[in-house]
């Protein structure tokens, strides 16, 4: 009866997706922001009115804009505002809400923009960056390129992919590539960065928060974690700090409370400065770098052919030697942890929210290694890719097939939970497992408010599989449900796995068509079952040639 159950979850789905969801599709794509009347950006639609206005001259002073979608950039989006002829910069607050914006491999120049071209005295906060960019010329960031007047970041977390195939790139960040010239301020707090730069030719003043001071600048980073990768693959390169690449004559730095867990590597072994915290500080007496609270984990930076010495705390040495030369002017608890004594430190040794999770073992099932930061995480959510601790996650997916012939047209959700939030694996009386549900009512359910939004209403929506079949192995249990005996007008429907405990959600959602499932095994072309790979190619034609 329960695998009968499960083979109308797509076609009950698919009614609730007629009835509830198509309308809402349909009116998201009308753009909505008027930056008058209407704030809040939906689509990219609106981003693209919101460019417009910023161009301008719209700097939009005291005024807040507000993200209420996840949204993917097109790949020739050029930044919000400009620098041709003259900066166009936003000067208002940018509040992502959690919710994340994706970038689709457009450009980063000079006077374009990762996402800001230039702010001027702007707040950015409760938002995620991921996907990539190519930074092509001068400038480079995942952000900012440029910031001027009083500014700050706060509870983002960028995860791009920063490819550089730049003859010279200097000033860039994930975060802001440089500081404007005059006297200005910037303050990054509760922020992540844990996606990859990576650099083919030479690059310098490079970091994870921020490229560059300026003469009169003052820069503090606080409660933030690096745990990225930089990666300089030409031999001519310098100044590079985890943290912060270059701080210049008359600019003041600090760092507090934060953590670098990630690491830099480069093609050959230098000589010039390339640090855990800052890369190079310039000006021996009007200067001002001060790190309270700092704790990392010391890395090799891998070069060809061998290794350098693990890479200090800054320019190469550790926090004493940079302060007997002038480097640091003050410095408290600096020192090198590793994962394990970084799991015993609490919010209140480094500072950060109460909210944010501490977990830096290795587990290589369930990924824990840093906090995060409040205000990522939206209405309850949550952020596997964080490496976030979680009680469950969602692996994927997989055909599931028997014989040659046979009609079973499945998909194999897989998930793991710690042992510690389970009862009863294996048995009747299991208290966790999986909802399986169309991505277009999960959607739905994930919009109710209040009263409406509760589990029961999640597995109405769905189909709920109780771990009754489950494996457990050194304090992890392993569970599969099947979804199965699907029409082929719904191979492209997604499907959303929810582990569940208790009757509450408690890990990672991953949706999956039998498309997406399908065309991936084609692609692979190595699953152990002989019949997967041709009844696999059977699905992806019968999509395509409808598509066609």
């Amino acid at each position: 009866m329960k695998k009968r159950i499960l083979s109308l979850i797509l076609t009950v789905a698919m009614m609730l997706s007629v009835m509830t969801i198509l309308p809402i599709s349909v009116s998201a794509e009308v753009a909505t922001f008027d930056g008058e009347t209407n704030l809040t950006i939906k689509n990219y639609a609106d981003i693209a009115k919101f460019d417009e206005m910023v161009e301008g001259g719209e700097d939009f002073d005291g005024v807040t804009i507000i993200l209420g979608n996840n949204i993917t950039l097109d790949s020739d989006f050029a930044g919000i505002g400009a620098n041709n002829g003259g900066w166009k910069r936003f000067a208002g607050t940018f509040d992502g809400q959690g919710y994340t914006i994706t970038a689709n491999g457009h450009n980063v120049g000079d006077d374009t923009g990762a996402f800001f071209v230039g702010i001027d005295g702007a707040t950015i906060q409760n938002v995620t960056f991921a996907g990539r960019v190519n930074m092509i010329s001068t400038y480079g960031a995942g952000v900012v390129c440029s910031a001027a007047g009083d500014n700050t970041i706060k509870n983002v977390r960028v995860s791009l992919y920063m490819q550089s195939n730049a003859d010279t790139l200097q000033y860039c960040s994930a975060f802001v590539a440089t500081m404007a010239k005059g006297t200005n301020s910037l303050v990054i707090d509760n922020c992540v960065f844990d996606g990859i730069m990576n650099f083919s030719a030479y690059a310098r003043d490079c970091a994870s928060f921020l490229g560059q001071t300026i003469s009169g600048s003052t820069v503090t980073v606080t409660n933030s974690v690096f745990a990225g990768k930089i990666c300089f693959n030409d031999g001519n390169t310098s100044y590079n700090g985890c943290f912060i690449g270059y701080a210049r004559t008359g600019s003041s730095v600090l760092v507090q409370d934060s953590i670098s867990i990630g690491e830099m590597t480069f093609a050959n072994k230098t000589s010039n400065p390339n640090s855990v915290v800052v890369g190079e500080r310039d000006g021996a007496n009007d200067n001002t770098t001060t790190i309270h609270n700092f704790y990392y984990v010391p890395f090799d930076a891998t070069i060809k052919g061998g290794s350098v010495s693990s890479v200090k705390v800054f320019q190469g040495m550790d926090a004493a030697e940079a302060k007997d030369t002038g480097n640091i002017v003050a410095y408290s608890n600096v020192a090198t942890k590793t994962l394990d004594q970084l799991a015993a430190l609490t919010s209140e040794t480094l500072g950060f929210s109460q909210t944010a999770t501490f977990s830096f073992k290795a587990n290589t099932d369930l990924d824990t290694y840093y906090p995060c930061p409040t205000g990522l995480v939206k209405d309850g959510a949550w952020v596997d890719s964080l490496k976030v601790s979680v009680d469950a996650k969602v692996l994927g997916a997989s055909i599931r097939i028997t014989a040659e012939g046979d009609k079973y047209s499945g998909i194999r959700f897989e998930a793991k939970f710690r042992e510690t939030v389970t009862t009863g694996a294996g048995t009747a009386s299991a208290n966790f497992g999986l909802i399986l549900i169309s991505k277009t009512a999960y959607e739905t359910w994930s919009a109710l408010e209040g009263e409406n939004k509760t589990f029961a209403a999640l597995v109405e929506a769905g189909v709920k599989v109780s771990a009754t079949k489950a494996t457990t192995n050194e304090g992890i249990v392993t569970v599969k449900a099947v979804v199965y005996e699907i029409d082929k007008e719904y191979y492209e429907a997604d499907i959303v796995a929810i582990p569940y405990a208790n009757d509450t959600v408690i890990g990672d959602a991953v949706a999956r068509s039998i498309y997406s499932v399908a065309k991936a095994c084609v692609e692979a072309n190595n699953d152990p079952n002989p019949y997967a790979v041709p009844y696999a190619k059977e699905i992806v034609k019968a999509v395509e040639e409808v598509a066609a």
